[in-house]
């Protein structure tokens, strides 16, 4: 019984053993493909004739034009909404005068 639990035992620590040997090659496996990837990248911007800094460069000026187009729209949002309530007041003020323009006729006809 002894035999058969020292047994168990080395089986149970060799299993470990080679998870932890599958999860350090899985990770220098990850690493290795990391540093393959960024060097691909760093070699094709300078096979385009790209750098690294131009792309910040030119992140940072797209960045720039979408909060200029940002306030542009909110500027316009704000004039719409303003355009929307003058033409609010001025129908408004449109139906009062029909309404007047109405009553006035009605007057005229009943008063005659």
């Amino acid at each position: 019984m002894t035999e058969a639990v020292e047994q168990q035992q080395r089986m149970y620590w060799q299993a470990r053993w080679c998870q932890q040997r599958e999860r350090t090659r899985s990770r220098w496996e990850l690493c290795k493909l990391a540093v393959r990837l960024m060097r691909g990248w760093r070699s094709l911007a300078r096979e385009r004739g790209v750098s690294i800094e131009y792309q910040r460069t030119r992140i940072q000026y797209l960045d720039d034009e979408r909060a200029r187009l940002n306030d542009q729209l909110g500027q316009a949002r704000a004039y719409l909404d303003e355009v929307v309530r003058e033409r609010a007041a001025v129908r408004l003020q449109l139906d009062r005068a029909e309404q007047r323009a109405q009553e006035a006729e009605a007057e005229l006809r009943g008063g005659w």
